[in-house]
């Protein structure tokens, strides 16, 4: 009887479970007129944190006609593009809860797919985004390739502005109006006029409060892209005045409103510093925010690695000492190798690295200016199969020491070395403590220049 009842109440289960993703899906019907005559496959996609995610691909497209049934399970932005065409595509803004019960079925020229929101419905969702994305995109895509601080672009940023506001009270209870008019628009001083004569203190003055008034207490704003060029665009200014301090404290505190967004905000600029190299940057954050987001849950795997590994190799540590083969099969001992040099940097490449052959005469370049000055290198190839490495190493044939950490060696290899990309370099003075963790490859040699004073 028991067993009788339980099966009974897991048949109900099971068909509320399936009756409720069956609910969830969603009819996606469309035709693009003046599709080409040529096979093609319709990708659909989601936008969430950090990148495009793929939600499903249809391929039964005839003629440019397509009928799908799709589970749209979060709010956010979405797009469609063409396979025979990446630059084709289209996107739109999608609510829960707001989806029509009979879905979509829409018509776009495939000429208008150019980035333009698709026209789904005649809905105040589609009326606002399609007035947001397009001044957005005027100004993070750029077309014209203005300036930043140039009138006509501080006029349109200034427009954007404005036309946030009137969505706000225009559309009310919309996406756009929620979220994107709370994070696409930068800070203008209220009685801020545009003229030559004033254009660079106003570009001063949105770059430095460009996210005073930006709220980020809807998750949903990870669902958009629009959240992250803003990010990207904010970043340029302060990196250029040496400020990475403010660009922080001004995101990190905006974001302490959810676990969720306080760890994409960490990891944003965590990846950030490490992009630029910007050490002074990278030390302020984790000094100040690692402890609050490290042990979060939202934090990805590989970004507590990473953090584990710049903290092992944080400036005025020893650096961890290995015992490598080169091209012959020797072993050749870093610890050797450092102490025989004022200054040695390790240098962790790859064979299939495109920006390490590039990369490759300038720092032979650079060596054998410097070698006899007490320089030395230290090359530690870092491919998955051997052979791409012995490849390229015998095609350099560099004057430095070159070996291999082979693969199944390389346990724990992201906790110990700060390597988020190839080459990453890593300079030491003759003791083995650690100098610095991070230098660019556009300004190696005035780092060597200075690394060689340090070191004096």
């Amino acid at each position: 009887m028991m067993k009788s009842t339980i099966t009974k109440y897991a048949t109900v289960i099971a068909f509320a479970l399936c009756g409720a993703k069956m609910l969830a899906q969603t009819k996606f019907s469309g035709n693009i007129l003046g599709a080409p005559q040529t096979s093609m496959s319709v990708i659909i996609e989601y936008f969430q944190e950090d990148g495009w995610k793929n939600l499903t691909t249809i391929k039964e497209v005839t003629n440019g006609k397509f009928d799908a049934v799709i589970n749209f399970d979060h709010t956010g932005q979405y797009r469609i593009r063409m396979s025979t065409d990446p630059k084709k595509w289209s996107d739109f803004i999608l609510v829960k809860g707001k989806i029509p019960a009979n879905g979509y079925d829409f018509s776009v020229k495939y000429a208008d797919l150019s980035g333009k929101p698709l026209p789904l419905e005649n809905s105040a969702e589609f009326n606002a985004y399609s007035i947001i994305s397009e001044l957005f995109n005027e100004v993070t895509l750029n077309p014209d390739s203005l300036p930043r601080e140039s009138i006509l672009m501080l006029q349109k940023e200034k427009l954007l502005s404005l036309k946030c506001t009137q969505i706000a009270l225009q559309f009310p209870g919309t996406y756009s109006a929620e979220v994107l008019s709370k994070i696409l628009p930068l800070n203008f001083a209220p009685s801020s006029e545009i003229s030559e004569s004033t254009k660079d203190s106003v570009y001063k003055f949105t770059c430095e409060h460009a996210f005073d008034n930006l709220l980020l207490n809807n998750d949903a704003s990870l669902n958009h892209i629009g959240l992250i060029r803003r990010l990207n665009l904010g970043y340029s200014y302060f990196e250029s005045t040496g400020k990475p301090e403010q660009f922080i404290d001004a995101l990190m505190k905006k974001a302490l409103v959810s676990e969720e967004m306080t760890a994409f905000m960490f990891k944003f600029l965590l990846d950030k510093m490490i992009d630029y190299k910007n050490e002074n940057g990278l030390s302020y954050l984790i000094t100040w925010y690692s402890s609050d987001c490290s042990e979060s849950e939202h934090v990805e795997s590989a970004t507590k690695n990473l953090l584990t590994a710049l903290e092992k190799c944080k400036p005025g540590n020893t650096i961890e000492y290995l015992n490598l083969p080169n091209l012959s099969g020797k072993l050749v001992s870093s610890k050797n190798v450092i102490s025989s040099n004022k200054v040695t940097i390790l240098m962790f490449w790859k064979g299939t690295c495109s920006h390490c052959k590039e990369f490759h005469p300038e720092l032979k370049r650079i060596y054998e200016k410097y070698h006899a000055q007490g320089l030395e290198i230290y090359g530690i190839g870092t491919d998955k199969l051997q052979e791409d490495w012995t490849t390229q190493a015998k095609a350099n044939n560099s004057p430095w020491p070159d070996v291999f950490l082979s693969f199944e060696n390389r346990k724990d290899f992201s906790k110990r070395f700060p390597v988020s990309g190839t080459p990453s370099f890593i300079a030491v003075d003759k003791n083995g403590k650690i100098l610095r963790r991070m230098i660019m490859r556009s300004k190696f040699e005035e780092a060597v220049v200075e690394l060689m004073k340090e070191a004096q």
